[in-house]
């Protein structure tokens, strides 16, 4: 199964949960399916998952952490002092410290080595 079939896949299933949702478009670009997955999975009550849904959230959620690479704070240059400038959207990117930034200076505590 391609990253675009799981993804199409876990829209279907989640629309498919509620009744309310059944109606929704699904959108022909890959962001657009991206966000509404995003939007979907957020939304989601807890509750028991298929083995089928999980195993396919699982392949995708790992092919978009790889695709997209993960930023250590190695990786960050502060802009002035102990602040940082995060720019861009934090989906399959994470800091050891798992803080994740919008577009606007914070404070990131030094890590001791």
């Amino acid at each position: 199964m391609t990253q675009a079939e799981r993804r199409l896949y876990l829209i279907r299933s989640l629309l498919n949960e509620k009744t309310e949702y059944q109606s929704l478009n699904v959108p022909r670009d890959a962001g657009e399916q991206r966000k509404l997955l995003r939007s979907l999975m957020n939304v989601r009550m807890p509750k028991v998952a298929d083995e089928a849904f999980l195993r396919v959230q699982d392949e995708y959620l790992r092919q978009e952490l790889a695709d997209e690479g993960i930023t250590d704070l190695d990786d960050l240059r502060p802009v002035s002092g102990d602040l940082y400038l995060w720019q861009g959207d934090m989906r399959g990117h994470r800091q050891r410290r798992e803080q994740r930034y919008d577009g606007l200076l914070h404070p990131v505590p030094r890590l001791h080595r």
